[in-house]
């Protein structure tokens, strides 16, 4: 086990332990950060967790002096870094439990259980599955954390109290990517620099479609040659998407990773976000709008929540397929289209999801549990 500790006096009645699947900082990565930043600079002892190896995750969190365990040695959560954590459950003996993402609630509720940490809170931004396999874990969640009033309603028909069920919208705000020159991130990821990027980041996993994405992006290299698509992602299909984007011969332009410790200062460079499937917080979107990027997505919850559209980006729909390159065609082609959408993407961020709230909010959720 490899722990990254800063030696600082421990504050053992505002201690919390947050637990992460880790990948990269964005998304739901993203938002832990901020949320353990905002604890931080709280005066809480805070730690974090992360269950599997790989991503930016750990070194934006060192970056804001946050102290972090990296539990998991494998692209993957494992019973080995289930054991670990559940051990550092037990010698830290924090106040609180929080996670963040389904993963991390299936590997964090069950650890914290098993090393008798009574107070647990889930933070998650996904609708339950048919048979959803979490539920047993979450009704001995303290609180459950939802990121949007329909996820709420859709946890609550699944027989979670009311009273333990608290929506608190995500929170971010601008300049927080990283600020590298194009050139050094062309270098980097292997991208053309005069060329327009787009990026996606997404589980390469089915709720993602995957392969809608990959079609979108053969479509658009028809009509409009010599775009960049970066996609991030790790998963089931992880092999399946080069395959597929090799007989497509879109190979040369598709730059799959399976972590990319820079996202973030690709950000302020994209021409496009985009999204094609189902993935909480609409993976790199809300982070990708703050930087002033729009966003094409097909309907999701997510996409509801964080695009305006026809005023930050455009949501489209699964059929037919051909609205998600089309849209995105616009954006792409329409410096007055980008121009616009870009405006007000930055200005729906500042109103709609204040990260002064964001951190208020979840602090609160836990202060009413000690």
């Amino acid at each position: 086990m490899t722990s990254i500790v800063e030696q600082r006096p421990m504050m053992q009645q505002r201690c919390i332990f947050i637990i992460a699947r880790g990948g990269e900082a964005v998304g739901t990565s993203g938002q832990l950060a901020i949320a353990a930043r905002g604890f931080f600079s709280r005066g809480w002892d805070v730690h974090v967790a992360v269950l599997s190896a790989g991503g930016g995750l750990i070194d934006r969190l060192i970056d804001a002096g946050v102290i972090v365990h990296a539990v998991g040695n494998r692209c993957q959560p494992d019973m080995a870094a289930w054991l670990r954590l559940a051990s550092l459950l037990r010698r830290h003996n924090p106040n609180i439990v929080q996670t963040w993402g389904s993963t991390a609630a299936r590997w964090g509720l069950s650890a914290a259980h098993i090393a008798g940490r009574a107070k647990t809170v889930a933070c998650l931004a996904v609708e339950p599955s048919t048979r959803e396999p979490l539920m047993p874990l979450l009704r001995r969640a303290s609180r459950v954390v939802v990121c949007s009033d329909s996820l709420k309603e859709s946890w609550l028909t699944r027989g979670l109290g009311s009273n333990r069920v608290i929506m608190v919208p995500p929170g971010i705000s601008s300049g927080m990517a990283m600020q590298v020159p194009r050139e050094d991130v062309a270098r980097e990821l292997g991208l053309l620099v005069d060329r327009p990027w787009t990026l996606c980041v997404a589980p390469l996993e089915s709720s993602s479609r995957i392969e809608a994405w990959l079609w979108a992006v053969d479509q658009l290299d028809v009509v409009c040659p010599g775009i960049e698509h970066v996609i991030v992602g790790n998963g089931p299909l992880k092999n399946k998407l080069r395959r597929w984007a090799k007989i497509q011969n879109i190979d040369a332009r598709v730059h799959a990773r399976t972590e990319c410790r820079h996202v973030t200062a690709l950000l302020p460079h994209l021409r496009l976000v985009w999204q094609a499937g189902n993935v909480a917080y609409g993976g790199a979107i809300l982070d990708a709008m703050a930087e002033g990027v729009p966003a094409v997505a097909v309907d999701s919850p997510a996409a509801r929540q964080l695009i305006a559209d026809n005023q930050t980006g455009r949501i489209v729909t699964a059929r037919p397929a051909s609205e998600l390159p089309r849209r995105s065609l616009e954006v792409i082609e329409s410096d007055d289209c980008f121009n616009r959408y870009s405006i007000a993407s930055r200005e729906r961020v500042e109103k709609n999801f204040p990260i002064h709230l964001f951190e208020a909010s979840h602090e609160s959720i836990i202060e009413q549990l000690l």
